[in-house]
């Protein structure tokens, strides 16, 4: 009989000890989604939550960056794989974490994005200490495609490429944005 009672005591304790752990692990979660504050680039405090959301980034875009004669390969890349994990909210993948994804170096990340940066292609949200900066894609408003479009003719991606191509000719001929007449080198 006295075999049977601690059987049952020790069902009970592992019964209430899981209680509180469920319990504590409702809790962590709570308080590492909801309390962990993150800082826009103005410095506002706010949470992951409340991250402006944007719409996807279209395909289309894409299309309209790879016809570019004036960004390497591997700008593109770094542009189309940015795009793929952004899902309206931004990349928050850091430079290693995509190098490991792309077969090279941090630096070489870090290169690319600050041309796409200079070149008006992607846009550094900083989202606070120890958290990855979230890289949001876009495209200067004279070379996107009319609202809506989500196919285009392979002539008309052409015409806005060249527009483009066009907007970092500009960029390179002013100096702008840390970028030099070399930034179509490959890596």
């Amino acid at each position: 009989m006295s075999h049977l009672r601690r059987s049952d005591n020790r069902e009970q304790g592992r019964e209430r000890a899981l209680r509180f752990l469920v319990r504590d692990l409702r809790v962590d979660t709570h308080l590492a989604v909801v309390s962990v504050p993150t800082t826009s680039e103005a410095g506002d405090r706010m949470t992951p939550a409340s991250r402006p959301r944007q719409k996807r980034v279209p395909w289309v875009w894409c299309r309209i960056v790879r016809a570019s004669k004036k960004l390497s390969s591997f700008e593109k890349l770094v542009y189309d794989e940015l795009r793929g994990l952004s899902m309206g909210r931004g990349a928050t993948v850091g430079a290693g974490p995509l190098g490991l994804r792309l077969g090279v170096s941090r630096e070489t990340i870090e290169r690319a994005r600050r041309r796409l940066t200079g070149f008006g292609l992607i846009d550094k949200l900083d989202l606070g200490p120890g958290r990855a900066a979230a890289w949001l894609p876009k495209l200067p408003k004279d070379c996107r495609p009319a609202s809506g479009a989500r196919r285009l003719a392979d002539e008309n991606v052409q015409e806005l490429a060249d527009r483009l191509d066009k907007h970092i000719q500009a960029l390179q001929n002013r100096g702008e944005g840390g970028v030099g007449s070399d930034a179509t080198q490959e890596f």
